[in-house]
């Protein structure tokens, strides 16, 4: 499954949101990020047998030595060979004879999903209990039956149509904490011998959800029609049939799908045949070919009126590869590029793996209302609408690389995760780690032009390290044992940071050395499961001799997957040419490092000088584990050095003052000595170190004197959301706040006025990505700051667009920031426009930037009382009204109206009949996202002491609600401090360098 960019399916919990706004870290919350906080009810006395645990889960020394119980392990008494599963989605459809379906005089329910699961299983331990999965399904007990089989025939096929025996049930039961089954037999299950377990059970279609066996709708031109869908990683396969759903119980499977006549289905491997369903008129079963071995999670079914784009047939070997979606995308154009993709993908990893693709055919199929970017199931992968659909002419260079990425991260799981899948979910990062460092390999070989190396520093490593101080996350190795903790593991841990992990073993081994180290590994372990000990003896194979002497990788790595965060590894020059490296933990703030704050990190160092700049990406020194510093000689320093250079290793670097000095003074004499990779490292270490307190503040913003001179947009990524942030805390000042402009502004425009940037394209029209990603990052920041030239443009685009209202003349990537824009540089008819506008937009996400912006940018009071009083009125859909008005307390022109409307008007939100506190219809969401918007902005006395009092005077009517008015408090109290300390200083600062 990919993390990529701007959908935000998995929220971060209040806390963390505010966390990352207050230090101005976070660029965006990503899809696959996500915190959990929730304690499960252990079942106490569970005997070894049942936890099941396999010795490869306790390789890594004491890694497992803090955890327990493992009660929602399932025993490895048995393992399954093949699952039978017949499955019919009962779902609404117009019969041939043209009227609505209702099945009346049936057996059959609206939106279950009855069907049986025949699985057959080795018996490897003696037992008289059969342990599965489910959750909350409907079992037919009274029909489970378990069968002794045939010994295997001459063909070595298991024989299932005649039994040696039927073994008697003497219970059934459910554990509903773990979703366990629990079949108890008559007699014990014998060693070596095998059986078969029979399961007619009934599920259920989700409508609410897009995980386990779902239903959602789409729009296919003037019609809306359904689909019915899978998406069963982590645990969510027991929601729709009986199975052992875990990644170390692979198996194959034989999948029969119910569907209507006008239907189609598909599933993991080929279609076999279909036959006439003689139970239900108008329906039909398709019969699936069995799939390879593989897990629970990858089990995927589709029922849907889709048409399909198939790839052009010099590109597959004659595997066919289509892409499935609405038909109206489909006769657009719209999934060619990804088919051909696909099988250009394939192709490359082929090679890569010197190793046949198993998979017959790929199907890659859209899921509408999807709420995860992607989801690799092996032979049917499914893809949110902007992860899979390009239309030619329509869609930008932004939608294709996009598209580019995540279809590159999904088919690196064909290797990493299906072929070969992690034994336990705590080894989550061998499947993500690798599947999105693989995936930058296929762009570096097959779209250079998105400059995937720059990419991977921007995206994937900045991104990691930005939130991997924050104690919420764990080891890239991580502890997980419930469903919900399993879920929590798919963040940036685990696909960032462990992509920036296998990235400085590359650096450190070589790019052939380690090709040839997941060869070996793949081959070696395909059809299997591995722990992370299991590649670290492949990668020693081949790098021994290139590590210290009687030093493993294992003992390196483990220093970076078994411990959470990372080193800052400080650099001091002893003379003009002696540098001293030392290793300490980085930590959120320098006032909260631990006592004994030693680092235990294997790092590896590269240095480059302005006497040095060639420099290869092997190691000139370790800092070894447990060790403070180590000393580097033959190291000119009379002029500038860098550590880490092109961030061939994982750590945040601090220069000492004198190295500092000489960094600025080369930025601003000629900053293109570095790297465009480069200078981005350095702006983000200091941003980091200032951030954190480990250095001045000035140190940061000495590397700002030369923006208007940089035109690369990864160093203005490292640095924009400590400006953003900045800009944020001098918000509430306004005196402060116009300083940032004025210095601020003219850097801004003199990087957008250039010829490259400056001139809009028209709607629709391509240019390259890296043009679109600077001009949209500094004109977010310049429309932020009240630009002159952000405003030119927007007057001439609204009077052009309210001309003609039904022709938007903004390109569709720029909207967010020209909604706001418009609304900043007009009034009432303007704000009035853009609301009306938004009931027509032609996507989700352009209706979320209108009325973002509805809230987020009026200026003049007249607006900010008409939003306030329409955003809070009684036909105002409640999680609209959440979104909005944390929209206007956010809003510099609005934050003290906001919170004076929310104290005046919490009576007229509280019903006295909800002992829960503010009225159900109110959600939780609405509290904590204006009062966390509030306290993020608002720092006068004045304000904090009317929030206490209110917090007083509500606090039981607020009920659970209050932690937010108390979070708000503390981070006014936070900006007070902030702007008392600060405030003077930057405005100095900012005056003295204008």
């Amino acid at each position: 499954m990919p993390s990529t960019n701007p959908s935000l399916e998995i929220k971060l919990v209040s806390l963390v949101c505010a966390t990352f706004v207050v230090f101005g870290i976070a660029k965006l919350v990503y899809p696959e990020l996500s915190l959990r906080s929730q304690e499960e009810q252990l079942l106490p006395n569970t005997s070894e047998s049942v936890l099941g645990l396999s010795q490869k889960l306790i390789k890594s020394d004491d890694f497992l030595s803090d955890i327990e119980e493992y009660t929602y392990r399932l025993p490895k008494d048995i393992l399954p060979i093949k699952y039978f599963l017949k499955i019919q989605p009962i779902i609404p459809f117009v019969a041939e004879n043209d009227t609505q379906y209702d099945f009346a005089g049936t057996n059959f329910t609206m939106y279950s999903v009855p069907g049986q699961v025949n699985i057959s299983f080795d018996c490897v331990q003696e037992t008289n209990k059969i342990i599965m999965h489910e959750s909350s399904i409907s079992i037919d007990m009274d029909n489970v039956k378990v069968y002794q089989l045939q010994d295997v025939d001459d063909t070595g096929s298991l024989n299932y149509e005649e039994f040696v025996e039927e073994i008697l049930i003497t219970d059934q039961d459910l554990e509903p904490v773990q979703h366990f089954y629990i079949i108890e037999l008559g007699q014990n299950l014998q060693p070596g011998k095998k059986y078969l377990v029979v399961v007619p059970f009934t599920s259920q279609l989700s409508t609410q959800h897009t995980v386990g066996l779902f239903m959602t709708n789409y729009n296919d031109g003037p019609e809306r029609k359904l689909m019915v869908g899978t998406k069963f990683q982590a645990t969510h396969a027991r929601q729709a049939f009986p199975c052992l759903d875990e990644p170390s119980f692979k198996a194959e499977f034989e999948i029969t799908i119910g569907r209507p006549y006008n239907y189609n289905s598909l599933s993991n491997a080929p279609l076999r045949s279909t036959t006439e369903n003689t139970e239900l008129e108008g329906w039909y079963w398709d019969h699936y070919e069995p799939t390879v071995k593989m897990p629970t999670y990858l089990v995927c079914m589709a029922v849907c009126d889709f048409d399909s784009a198939e790839a052009d047939p010099s590109l597959t070997n004659g595997r066919e590869i289509k892409v499935w979606a609405p038909k109206t995308l489909i006769n657009k154009g719209g999934g060619a590029y990804a088919a051909n993709l696909t099988a250009r993908v394939i192709s490359f990893f082929e090679e890569y793996f010197n190793m046949t693709d198993p998979m017959p055919k790929v199907d890659s199929i859209m899921i509408p209302e999807f709420k995860t970017s992607a989801m690799e199931n092996w032979g049917l992968i499914t893809y949110k609408e902007t992860m899979l659909i390009y239309v030619p002419g329509e869609n930008t260079e932004f939608r294709r690389k996009m598209v580019t990425t995540v279809v590159a991260h999904e088919l690196s799981h064909h290797w990493f995760g299906n072929l070969v899948t992690c034994d336990w979910w705590w080894d989550l990062w061998l499947n993500e780690g690798f599947a999105t460092y693989l995936s930058f390999l296929v762009m570096e070989h097959l779209h250079p032009e998105f400059e995937p190396d720059k990419e991977f520093a921007d995206d994937i490593y900045q991104l990691a390290l930005q939130i991997d101080f924050y104690p919420h996350f764990s080891a890239v190795r991580n502890t997980a044992r419930t469903p919900e903790e399993i879920d929590s593991t798919f963040n940036r841990i685990s696909y960032r940071k462990g992509a920036s992990i296998i990235r400085m073993v590359e650096s450190f081994l070589g790019k052939e050395n380690l090709r040839q180290a997941l060869e070996a590994f793949i081959k070696k372990h395909a059809y299997q499961t591995a722990v992370q000990d299991d590649l670290f003896e492949e990668l020693n194979v081949v790098g021994q001799s290139l590590l210290p002497a009687g030093i493993t990788v294992k003992d390196i790595l483990d220093t970076w997957t078994l411990k959470r965060g990372f080193p800052l590894v400080r650099v001091e020059a002893l003379n003009n040419s002696t540098v001293r490296l030392s290793q300490e933990v980085f930590s959120l703030s320098v006032k909260e490092q631990p006592t004994n704050n030693s680092a235990s990190w294997w790092v590896p160092i590269t240095i480059a000088s302005s006497k040095s700049q060639n420099v290869t990406s092997a190691p000139v020194a370790w800092i070894p584990s447990n060790t403070a510093s180590i000393v580097v000689e033959n190291m000119d320093t009379s002029d500038w050095i860098v550590v880490n250079y092109n961030l061939s290793g994982y750590f945040v670097t601090l220069y000492d003052s004198d190295l500092t000095k000489k960094l600025h003074k080369q930025f601003e004499t000629n900053h293109l000595v570095f790297h465009p990779i480069t200078r981005s490292q350095i702006l983000l270490d200091y941003t980091f170190c200032v951030h954190s307190g480990y250095a001045p503040v000035q140190s940061a913003m000495e590397f700002t004197r030369y923006l208007g001179k940089e035109t690369e947009y990864i160093p203005w990524n490292a640095i924009l959301p400590f400006l953003t942030d900045l800009s944020r805390r001098l918000r509430a000042s306004k005196e402060r706040h116009n300083m940032l402009i004025k210095y601020m502004v003219p850097k801004l425009e003199q990087v957008l006025k250039l010829p490259q940037f400056g001139a809009l394209p028209k709607k629709n029209v391509t240019e390259p990505v890296t043009v679109m990603h600077l001009r949209t990052e500094l004109l977010l920041l310049a429309c932020e700051l009240e630009s002159e030239f952000c405003y030119t443009e927007a007057r001439r685009m609204i009077k052009e667009w309210m001309t003609n209202p039904d022709v938007n003349p903004v390109p569709a990537y720029m909207e967010n920031i020209y909604m706001c824009a418009f609304i900043k540089s007009g009034g009432v008819e303007i704000w009035e426009f853009i609301r009306e506008r938004s009931k027509h937009a032609k996507s989700e996400q352009s209706k979320w930037w209108f009325e973002r912006s509805l809230g987020d940018c009026p200026e003049s009071d007249e607006v900010i009382f008409k939003a306030l009083a329409e955003f809070s009125g009684p036909g105002t859909d409640r999680a609209i009204q959440s979104d909005w008005m944390g929209n206007l307390a956010r809003n510099k022109y609005a934050m003290v109206h906001t919170f004076d409307f929310i104290i005046e008007n919490f009576e007229a939100h509280t019903d006295s009949s909800n002992e829960g506190g503010p009225r159900a219809s109110i959600s939780p969401e609405f509290f904590s996202e204006v009062f966390t918007s509030l306290g993020s902005y608002l720092y006068e006395p004045k304000h904090i002491q009317r929030a206490r009092k209110f917090l007083a005077e509500n606090e039981a009517k607020l009920n659970v609600y209050a932690k937010y008015v108390k979070m708000s408090i503390d981070k006014m109290e936070d900006n007070l401090s902030w702007m008392t300390t600060y405030g003077d200083f930057y405005y100095n600062w900012l005056e003295a360098n204008l």
